[in-house]
C-alpha cells in the first residue's frame, strides 16, 4: 500500500507469481468525523480472496513485526491499590488491576485481571505491607506461554472502618452565593466544600480511633440555600 503520493492511491497485491496493481487516479478524502484527523483508513474486500500485505511505505501503529506468536517478556502493574481493607478477598480488591504485557518484537497489550493470577504474600486479615506477585502465561495469540512473566508490587492491609468523628470543623462555615432578577438557580445547585482546618478521626473495626487524612475521604457540596446545610464525610466504607 502506497500512500506517499498526493495525487494518487496505490495498492499492489501479488501471490508471489502473478501481481496485480490498482492506482486510484485521485486523492482520498479525508472521511473521518474529525477534519484535524489526517489518517486514512482503507477497507479491500475481495470476493473468494485474501490480502497479504507483504510491504507498506507507511509503518503501522506499534511498528512492523511479523505474524508469527510472540511470548510475553515482561508487564507493568496498573491501579494497584494503595490500601486495601482487611479481610477482602484477594481477587476482589484486585479486580480493578490490569497489566500492560510487552510481548516479542515490543508488542504491547493491556491485559485485564480477570485474565491475571494473583498472590499476596501475608494474610490478607492481618494488617500491614503485603507483598502482591502477578502471573501472566499467555502468548499475543493467547496460547500458553512456555515462560511466565511475573511482576510484583507491595500494598498495606489497614482495618476495615466502623465510624467518622469530626475533630474539628472548618475554619469556612458561612457561603455566599448572588441572585440576579431573571436568572433562576437550579433546584440541586451546590457550592464545593472548602475543607482548610477541618480534622476527622477513623475507629476502626480493632477498636482504634486514629486521625485519617481528607484525602482518604470524600465530601458532599454545600447546598445553595439559605439556612443550615448537612454535609456527608465519607470514607470508603462508611458515611
Amino acid at each position: 500500500v502506497d500512500r506517499s503520493r498526493v495525487d494518487t492511491f496505490l495498492v499492489k497485491i501479488t501471490n508471489g507469481t502473478v501481481t496485480k496493481t490498482y492506482t486510484q487516479p485521485y486523492k482520498i478524502g479525508n472521511l473521518n468525523a474529525d477534519a484535524s484527523n489526517s489518517k486514512i483508513r482503507c477497507f479491500l474486500v475481495p470476493e473468494g480472496s485474501y490480502i497479504d500485505f507483504m510491504q507498506s511505505n507507511v509503518e503501522p501503529i506499534g511498528g512492523y513485526t511479523s505474524a508469527q506468536d510472540k511470548a510475553p517478556v515482561s508487564m507493568v502493574l496498573n491501579n494497584v491499590p494503595a490500601e486495601v481493607d482487611e479481610n477482602t478477598p484477594l481477587e476482589k480488591a484486585m479486580e480493578n488491576v490490569s497489566a500492560t504485557v510487552t510481548f516479542e518484537e515490543g508488542i504491547t497489550k493491556v491485559i485485564p485481571a480477570k485474565e491475571l493470577y494473583f498472590s499476596a504474600i501475608n494474610d490478607m486479615n492481618v494488617s500491614g505491607t503485603k507483598n502482591l506477585i502477578v502471573i501472566y502465561n499467555k502468548t499475543f495469540k493467547g496460547e500458553n506461554a512456555s515462560t511466565p512473566i511475573v511482576a510484583q508490587k507491595t500494598f498495606e492491609v489497614v482495618p476495615a472502618i466502623k465510624a467518622l468523628h469530626i475533630v474539628s470543623a472548618p475554619t469556612r462555615l458561612d457561603y455566599t452565593y448572588y441572585e440576579a432578577s431573571g436568572i433562576t438557580l437550579p433546584e440541586n445547585a451546590t457550592l464545593a466544600l472548602d475543607v482548610k482546618g477541618l480534622a476527622v478521626q477513623a475507629t476502626y473495626l480493632d477498636g482504634k480511633t486514629r486521625d485519617i487524612a481528607l484525602d482518604k475521604l470524600t465530601f458532599s457540596n454545600v447546598p445553595m440555600k439559605v439556612g443550615k446545610q448537612a454535609i456527608t464525610v465519607t470514607a470508603k466504607n462508611r458515611c
